[in-house]
């Protein structure tokens, strides 16, 4: 059918039918001329017997080069696949099973290639079966989707990067406070003088607000890789938000802000993952006082029911800066401030809440509580030092001399050395001992030891970031602290350790 047969279908006119059908067609070449798509017509031995402007263009052939030609003219095919391409459509066109849509890139007569979008459909006419396939190429589309897998996977890449740079750094930044806070508390207790005792103070106070910084940098970083690990226990609600008030009073009074708690006289409880509920609130209460000169900070907690969940609901509200309403928009971006730069002041709009809203979910899966007792009572415990810091060694060693006996290792080799022929009641093991050399190993050997294998294991660590505790644990280690830590944390820790059940 050439494209003059659209004519000659055309010219009877002298029955009513005849009218419909001419209106049909010339609506149709109008369609067919018109469309940006490339239109193809095919008969059923896949020769083609009419072609629009559009697939012209597509395929950057003339129409007489490709009217009634063979459509296996249009890629560069051997004679073999040329035959069997062929016989495949002719089959196909006889059982009409040819795909209703589909996508793929075209290799073209002369050597371009480009994505396509194909759709078919069957027509019948007097002369037979054909085959109307409509081309839309999106080379474009598919081009963007590439680039946007390759963009993910780059992100992913720099995110891994990142995330090990951090864990590094965290490891690198906690070392060294140890020793500056370890020290710092060894001297309180020692020195008397004022003077001593107000540097001291400053000195402590700096440094746990850099810890606080780049544990929240930490933090947030893990919080946009996804990477947060929840562990969900049964957490008091009263207790957890009293701990954080108690921590925060000594500040709110050297202001001489009005700090206030409101709890349910009933106790609220709920399934949470206690280390993001802690954290959730401090930061809450810590702005909160932060960004108040003077007024009223109030904590809160209240219940809310509805017909099918429970709810609590947090709320931190202070009479400090409060934040303008043109700021609202980006508070959250990270590492933002309503106030930045030289510039930077404390403006806002007075009042300001913030409201933390929590499901209260206690039976959505078992738990299992240390329950230690204390029966046996130990005469100056030995006890095992392992790390390759001689600073967070000593720092150790000066909490502990007066209740424990102590020796020390100073690297894998050595404390694997201790270990073969001594016996201690338990062990502080640091995890980062040197290249290729971890903690994790001596707690595995120790493990399969019968002599060691209920021995308190304390991993003693740099390592802090979401999920460390939990795999140390799972490794062998029985307990678990972070550097830098207080003087009280780890004696209460060690001593917890050694207490045996009865």
């Amino acid at each position: 059918m050439q494209k003059d047969d659209f004519n000659n279908l055309t010219q009877d006119g002298t029955k009513p039918e005849g009218k419909i059908v001419m209106r049909t067609l010339r609506i149709f070449e109008a369609v067919w001329e018109s469309s940006i798509d490339g239109m193809r017509l095919c008969n059923s031995q896949g020769t083609m017997i009419y072609v629009n402007h559009s697939f012209c263009e597509l395929f950057e052939k003339s129409e007489s080069e490709l009217i009634n030609k063979e459509f296996t003219t249009l890629q560069p095919f051997d004679d073999a696949s040329y035959e069997t391409i062929l016989n495949n459509f002719r089959l196909t066109m006889a059982k009409r099973e040819q795909k209703y849509r589909f996508e793929g890139e075209f290799t073209l007569w002369n050597g371009k290639k480009k994505w396509m979008e194909v759709s078919n459909s069957f027509i019948e006419v007097e002369e037979g079966l054909l085959l109307l396939s409509i081309f839309r190429e999106v080379t474009d589309r598919k081009k963007s989707e590439v680039d946007l897998i390759a963009a993910k996977e780059n992100a992913e890449e720099a995110n891994q990067i990142k995330s090990a740079f951090l864990t590094n750094m965290s490891h690198e930044l906690r070392t060294p406070l140890i020793g500056i806070m370890g020290f710092t508390e060894m001297l309180q207790e020692k020195l008397s003088e004022s003077e001593d005792q107000e540097m001291l103070s400053k000195i402590m106070k700096s440094s746990l607000r850099l810890l606080d910084t780049f544990e929240s940098i930490f933090d947030l970083s893990m919080l946009e890789s996804n990477r947060i690990e929840h562990q969900f226990q049964l957490i008091s609600l009263n207790k957890s938000i009293k701990r954080v008030f108690d921590e925060f009073q000594f500040r709110a009074s050297e202001k001489a802000i009005i700090f206030r708690l409101h709890l349910p006289a009933t106790d609220v409880q709920g399934m949470f993952d206690k280390t993001i509920l802690y954290k959730t609130i401090r930061n809450l209460v810590d702005n909160a006082i932060k960004y108040t000169s003077r007024g009223t900070v109030s904590v809160k907690l209240e219940i809310q029911k509805s017909a099918h969940e429970n709810f609590a609901l947090i709320s931190v509200n202070d009479s400090g800066i409060g934040i303008p309403a043109a700021s609202v928009s980006f508070v959250f971006d990270s590492f933002r401030q309503v106030s930045e730069g030289f510039s930077r002041g404390f403006e806002g709009s007075g009042l300001s809440t913030f409201y933390v809203t929590l499901p209260l979910q206690t039976e959505t899966k078992s738990l299992s509580h240390d329950q230690v007792t204390s029966s046996k009572t130990y005469n100056k415990p030995r006890l095992l030092i392992v790390d390759d810091d001689s600073i967070a060694r000593d720092v150790m060693k000066l909490i502990l001399s007066k209740d424990y006996d102590l020796e020390e290792a100073f690297s894998y080799d050595s404390a694997m050395e201790t270990l073969e022929n001594e016996k201690f009641d338990a062990v502080l093991l640091d995890i980062m001992l040197g290249r290729d050399k971890i903690g994790i190993n001596i707690a595995k050997m120790l493990r399969e030891r019968d002599d060691y294998k209920n021995t308190p294991l304390i991993a003693v660590t740099a390592l802090a970031m979401t999920g460390d505790k939990e795999r140390i644990l799972a490794s062998g280690c029985s307990h678990y602290i972070s550097k830098p830590f207080k003087k009280n944390d780890l004696l209460s820790l060690v001593k917890e350790a050694l207490t045996i059940p009865g």
